[in-house]
């Protein structure tokens, strides 16, 4: 039986679409705050490869909701990755509930998608110089745990700028298409299981950990 990824994909964003409805339209009459973030880290990401990644933040009283963004860079331009090129998007979006109204600790669970293409120019133990484009596609569900941190006083100019710190814990599945997926457990340079995990083909799932810091401006 074959899996629709595309289909699920499709359905996963209209019911976050939908629950973002929801949320706008009971908290429309109470306190409300938007702005935006962007993940200054995403450009020193030395194994997935530089990437330039902003997002539309929504709060609701005690309720906010983020959706971010983020587009990959050609290695050609961006010497930082060890693939020759890489390309693609990905896409974040999450659901966060404050603890205490004026505190920055919040609970949340997100959904990621990530679509990524890289080529590899790689060469085995016995000599065998080959070059492949592999093509990911990776999906995580992950509950976490969020705080933001002001930068500044309310007296100052800088009073709107926070630093959003985020740790979540849960699963991910990821598809990948590599053609010459046979050579990696051959190759010089693919050798550790974080490398190998990434580039060989088919379906899996696995536990998964993430951290990120952000920058949020909000009005």
């Amino acid at each position: 039986m074959q899996i629709d990824y595309l289909g699920l994909m499709k359905v996963r964003q209209l019911l976050f679409s939908w629950c973002i409805f929801l949320i706008a339209s009971q908290f429309h009459a109470q306190e409300k705050a938007v702005g935006i973030t962007y993940s200054p880290l995403s450009l020193l990401d030395f194994y997935n490869g530089t990437q330039i990644k902003g997002g539309v933040y929504l709060q609701f009283e005690k309720w906010i909701a983020h959706s971010e963004l983020g587009v990959y860079t050609p290695g050609e331009k961006f010497n930082i990755t060890a693939f020759e090129s890489i390309d693609g998007y990905n896409m974040r979006q999450s659901l966060h509930y404050r603890l205490q109204e004026n505190s920055g600790l919040m609970l949340g669970a997100n959904w990621y998608h990530k679509e990524q293409g890289l080529l590899l120019n790689d060469e085995t133990m016995d000599g065998i110089v080959y070059s492949t484009h592999i093509q990911r596609t990776i999906n995580t569900y992950n509950l976490h745990v969020g705080y933001l941190a002001p930068i500044g006083t309310k007296q100052e100019s800088f009073s709107q700028l926070l630093i959003w710190f985020e740790a979540g814990l849960g699963a991910r599945h990821q598809r990948i298409r590599n053609p010459y997926s046979s050579y990696l457990s051959n190759s010089k340079e693919w050798y550790d299981s974080m490398h190998s995990t990434g580039l060989e083909a088919g379906n899996r799932w696995m536990p998964n950990l993430d951290f990120s810091i952000r920058l949020l401006w909000k009005w």
